[in-house]
């Protein structure tokens, strides 16, 4: 069996525990030849109290495979900020964070469409301005992929004092999936 975290390779025989030392922001973890039949745990201390202690920003970054061909996406709760205008927003740059607190607009703005869409992956969007913010659906000016479906055929409007937009990828459909908006 074989770990790479970051490019450091170190062989795993039967080991409970590998320690890599303070390694900083990791970019991949990389487990190779595991037996799926035994527990696998990955874990870390973190080094500021409160930190998060594994966090993997997109589900391309955590995978086991193997006989079973299990696959697991993880996001961590981080918070982010996202600086968005007055008006129409489309084709957001997502954040690297599973929660986005929203600046900017000094008046009504809405979202169309986010990038950095991933099939499971979940965005919660918080309205930290005091406007209004409008989900829209289907936004023409978003592109393919990025769009946003809200399951109720129209723009959903969420309330102007901290509204909320939880939101999931679909891969299959290549959407943004609105699961509730307050």
């Amino acid at each position: 069996s074989m770990l790479n975290v970051n490019g450091i390779s170190s062989s795993m025989h039967s080991v409970a525990s590998i320690v890599l030392g303070t390694l900083g922001a990791v970019s991949k973890i990389d487990i190779q030849g595991c037996n799926l039949a035994e527990t696998l745990k990955i874990s870390a201390t973190p080094a500021v109290q409160g930190s998060t202690f594994v966090y993997f920003p997109t589900a391309d970054d955590f995978e086991v495979s193997g006989a079973g061909g299990l696959r697991v996406g993880l996001f961590g709760t981080r918070r982010s900020g996202l600086t968005l205008s007055n008006g129409l927003n489309s084709n957001i740059t997502s954040p690297a964070t599973s929660y986005a607190f929203i600046s900017g607009p000094t008046a009504g703005f809405s979202v169309g469409g986010l990038t950095g869409g991933a099939d499971g992956r979940r965005l919660t969007l918080v309205c930290g301005v005091g406007q209004q913010m409008t989900i829209v659906n289907s936004d023409a000016s978003s592109s393919a992929g990025n769009k946003i479906t809200t399951l109720t055929g129209a723009n959903v409007v969420c309330r102007a004092t901290n509204g909320i937009a939880e939101l999931i990828y679909d891969a299959t459909s290549s959407a943004w999936y609105l699961l509730r908006a307050l």
